[in-house]
């Protein structure tokens, strides 16, 4: 019975929303939430040959068990069972809410099954049997303590009608933890586990189960005559749908492709041009990868698919800036050619190569995603940039000189001169916006029909109007109004510092976010704990057991698991491995025995340390049998004795070979487990290591200040003791639970990997900077510190939590916001007066800026349509 209960916490549930408790006492709201045992029938149905239970336990199932007149089912409801049950809930078990979760805690009736499971094996290791006699005893050993549990002074005080193990759930685990709230969130379970529960007992389910259960539960839910709304999902399928979703989400980066491709068009006035930078930018993706897939994993991770997105907006900014400097026709000279040629190749070293060197830096980091995405990203940008300062100059010459002369010989129509490099279509400063020539022959000669005629005035005034606003009225606003501009921008940014300090934090709830925080699946992983005192309980009680090892030496310094030493494909790695336990693992003396169970007597007497009283490790238990062996007097004295007496009163010496035979044959009599054993090598059988088991009052949780202070204690306690002696191998610990380590590991790679990355990259960039922009470099860097801050102070108003991707994208922050500071100040002259210097960098700067801005908004805007997590963020 107690493991039923406990299991409750497994099963698969969702999360729906009313307005607010009134609607709880709604007969057709109950009578609504009962017709959905009905309405899929056809799904639960599929799962009844992986679970026992049948029916959906809901508000509805609690009102019709917990009324005065119980029904058959809650389909027989009527108003006055309703009002029945109302009156209970409201007068006598709402007031003792908290005495009622109180009592059921002492009870240990909400003790999770994990728990019981790591505390019953570590009580009666090698003990347990289980018969169905022993089952049927603890039944009945479990009733007899359930009705003593309620004799507590804490459960007196709970009114009769509100006892029992129905009215301990409906706190616990239906209701939130604020019955008040509006909207009110209520939780229900269905009669089958999560997919991940059936995986770890090793039933294979269907994944389509749960993706048809999900699609039907959705669509009610949807339904007009539908009194709640779907909001939480606990399937723990999210992981298994990832690849599908992220697969559909990249289908975006088209739309966004098409966006840039269309502004392009626009600004350049050619179709082509904008074919051709599409080729440049797919040529680079291509290229690196090619040289991904061949020298570095043929598995392209998920976060290499933002790459794309990112090498749409970034990548584009070059071509705006080469069409910008590109000569005109009537001027392209090798002259002008190459002194647009210089300042494109100057320009765009110093902000592509300042976005790679974040990226490239990520190569320093132990996430495996961070150094994929890094090398990925800063390839794909070398690539584009060499291709931006050879190709694409190339085809503009190409362009210039044969193609447009050719289409017009072959085609003689006005609609050619919509499109740059004909007839000296660009201008000196801007070739998008430069004027046609007025040929009167053109025009009324070479005329195409109505449908290609240009619209000539509307172009000059918009021309006329551009020219106004970015050319006169925004330097003067910028420059006139600079101290307005420094001290409201300083504000900005002062807000933006509080915003960080006080509001920067690694995820809290949800250590794995995949899709949007509006995804099912996301808002239960999210809240749940915030709502449901059982979540807590269940996460607070996963087991935070210490493994200790001596013998075996880590692989690297990043892996602190067994995985490498075992895994039967690595025998060469193994081997060597060995070689160099066999060298300095040693156990071959009474002496070093007792210093190791020394070290465990120090480690069980510690303050967290969980280990029930009178248990004790092997080596604890092997010095008592060798204590209490009796030997014969006559053959202990020879030196060929294997008597086992090896402390006490033993008069022969104890060589090596007697030790190793005493400590073999304690294999056969004394028992081992998994929690206390030595380690064998399995091909040559011989001693080369020892592991032991140490439960610890440590509680878990997702915080990473939580952690942090747990491994913290962990390091100062445990490690001076398993490193403090020098007659055996220096031992090393980890956590039982993998996860656990992976996890702390993971957020501190976080933290210390945005560190390097920004520190690093301006220190990088103010080198750059300086050789090119000398003094101007200090205000380049301070503006990049400003922009990184307050674009991570809004991020963070917005909710953010850095998590591995948003440790991503604060990296691609770090790396963008280089670009246009950097491109200001290298269009700034140096010859000429401050003010004039500086009307003619916004001047010259302004457009391809603005219009890679644009590009990159819109770019990322069509992202915001993606499900998952790392396409919309």
């Amino acid at each position: 019975m107690r493991t039923k209960n406990l299991a409750v916490s497994f099963l698969s549930q969702f999360v729906i929303e009313i307005a607010d408790m009134d609607r709880l006492f709604s007969l057709e709201f109950i009578q609504q939430l009962c017709s959905l045992q009905q309405k899929l029938f056809f799904e639960l149905s599929s799962f009844s040959s992986f679970t026992l239970y049948k029916n959906i336990w809901s508000w509805s199932n609690f009102v019709n068990c917990l009324a005065p007149n119980q029904r058959d089912n809650c389909s027989q409801i009527n108003e006055e069972d309703v009002n029945n049950f109302k009156n209970i809930f409201f007068h006598r078990c709402l007031p003792h809410r908290q005495t009622i979760l109180d009592c059921g805690r002492i009870c240990g009736q909400i003790k999770s099954s994990i728990s019981g499971n790591i505390l019953n094996n570590t009580n009666q290791r090698q003990k347990r049997q289980f018969t169905s006699s022993n089952d049927l005893f603890e039944e009945e050993e479990f009733i007899e303590e359930k009705n003593k549990c309620f004799e507590f002074e804490i459960c007196l005080k709970i009114p009769k009608e509100c006892r029992g193990q129905m009215w301990f759930d409906l706190f616990y685990r239906i209701l939130p933890e604020d019955v008040y709230s509006k909207p009110l969130l209520l939780n229900n379970f269905l009669p089958f586990y999560t997919f991940a529960a059936y995986r770890l007992q090793g039933i294979n389910v269907p994944l389509n189960l749960f993706v048809n259960f999900e699609f039907k539960l959705k669509e009610i839910a949807k339904e007009k005559s539908s009194l709640f709304e779907l909001k939480g999902l606990s399937l723990d399928t999210k992981r298994d749908l990832l690849l599908e979703a992220a697969l559909n989400d990249s289908k975006l980066t088209l739309i966004s492709a098409l966006i840039v491709f269309a502004l392009l068009a626009i600004y350049s006035l050619s179709i082509v041009f904008a074919l051709i930078v599409s080729l440049q930018l797919a040529s680079s993706v291509f290229i690196s990868l090619a040289i991904f897939r061949l020298f570095i994993s043929s598995e392209i991770p998920e976060l290499n698919l933002i790459s794309f997105v990112l090498l749409i907006s970034v990548g584009s900014d070059g071509a705006f800036l080469l069409l910008d400097v590109f000569p005109a026709p009537e001027r392209l000279t090798p002259t002008t050619l190459n002194k647009a040629l210089k300042h494109i190749a100057k320009t765009m070293f110093l902000t592509q190569f300042s976005t790679v060197i974040p990226f490239m830096l990520n190569l320093l980091s132990s996430v495996d995603a961070f150094r994929s995405f890094g090398l990925f990203a800063g390839l794909t940008l070398i690539f584009n940039y060499f291709l931006l300062v050879t190709f694409l100059p190339a085809f503009l010459v190409l362009q210039s000189r044969w193609l447009n002369p050719w289409f017009v010989r072959w085609w003689p129509s006005r609609c050619w001169y919509c499109f740059s490099g004909i007839g000296g279509g660009y201008s000196g400063t801007s070739p998008s916006l430069g004027g046609i020539k007025q040929n009167q022959q053109h025009q009324n000669t070479r005329c195409s029909p109505l449908l290609f005629k240009f619209p000539t005035n509307w172009l000059e005034r918009y021309r006329h109007f551009n020219r106004l606003v970015l050319d006169d009225i925004l330097p003067s606003v910028l420059i006139q109004g600079r101290f307005v501009w420094l001290g409201s921008l300083s504000i900005f940014f002062g807000i933006n510092i509080y915003l960080i300090c006080t509001q920067l934090s690694l995820p809290r709830y949800n250590p794995l976010q995949l899709f949007r925080a509006s995804n099912t699946h996301e808002f239960y992983d999210q809240n749940a704990e915030q709502l449901y005192p059982f979540i807590a309980d269940k996460i607070g009680e996963l087991p935070f057991s210490i493994r200790l090892v001596w013998g075996i030496q880590l692989i690297n310094n990043n892996d602190s698991s067994l995985s490498n030493y075992f895994d039967p494909n690595s025998e060469n790695q193994q081997k060597e491995l060995l070689k160099i336990d066999l060298k300095n693992f040693k156990l071959d003396s009474p002496a070093q025995l007792q210093t190791l169970a020394h070290q465990l007597s120090r480690l069980q007497k510690l303050n967290f340390s969980n280990l029930p009283v009178g248990d004790k490790f092997w080596p604890e238990r092997f010095i008592e049998w060798t204590s209490s062996t009796a030997c014969n007097l006559t053959s202990a004295i020879s030196t060929s004795s294997h008597c086992c007496k090896l402390f006490g009163n033993r008069i022969a010496p104890v060589s090596p070979s007697i030790f190793d035979h005493c400590i073999r044959l304690s294999t056969t009599i004394l028992p081992t487990g998994y929690n206390d054993t030595l380690i064998w090598d399995r091909q040559t059988h011989r001693l080369v290591g020892y592991t032991a088991l140490l439960p610890t009052k440590l509680i878990y949780s997702h915080r990473f200040a939580n952690l942090s202070a747990s491994f913290e204690l962990l390091d100062q306690t445990i490690k001076p003791i398993i490193n403090g002696d020098e007659d055996l191998l220096k031992g090393w610990y980890t956590t039982e639970w993998g996860v656990i380590s992976q996890w702390f590991d993971l957020q501190r790679s976080i933290i210390e990997d945005c560190k390097q990355s920004f520190i690093v990259s301006l220190l990088v960039v103010l080198l750059f900077s300086a050789v090119m922009l000398r003094l101007n470099s200090i205000y380049a860097t301070l503006t990049i510190v400003s922009i990184v801050c307050c674009t991570l102070g809004m991020l963070l108003l917005l909710g953010w939590e850095i998590g591995v991707l948003e440790a991503v994208i604060l990296v691609v922050v770090v790396g963008l916001s280089f670009d246009y500071t950097l491109h200001f100040g290298a269009t700034m002259p140096s010859k000429v007066c401050p003010m004039h210097s500086l009307q003619m960098a916004i001047r010259g700067a302004i457009r391809p800026i603005l219009m890679s801005t644009v590009s990159s908004i819109l770019a990322g805007a069509v992202m915001l349509f993606a499900e998952t997590h790392a396409f919309f963020q």
